[in-house]
């Protein structure tokens, strides 16, 4: 009986384990380091980033990153407020 926990211990301590990592996985994917991330220099398919139009945040894009300006042009908004909502 008691070799029986033990094994059905060590398989459910082995599940857990597994599933916790599984999980730590995906979610660190969200994350981004900073504006040299490649997530955002190499979007995937339904990854989305914009801006305000005609911010300083977008000229700035614009010119040091002209292939991230390209992907995120189409999804910027015209005010803050709009952008938000876009969110939703």
């Amino acid at each position: 009986m008691n070799l029986w926990a033990i094994f059905c211990l060590l398989v459910l301590s082995s599940y857990t384990a597994n599933l916790a990592a599984v999980m730590v996985g995906d979610k660190t994917f969200l994350e981004l380091s900073g504006i040299h991330d490649p997530k955002l220099h190499h979007p995937s398919r339904g990854f989305r980033v914009g801006t305000v139009w005609e911010s300083s945040a977008e000229a700035y894009i614009k010119k040091t990153f002209p292939d991230l300006h390209a992907h995120m042009r189409r999804h910027s908004a015209p005010t803050t407020p709009h952008g938000v909502a876009m969110l939703a």
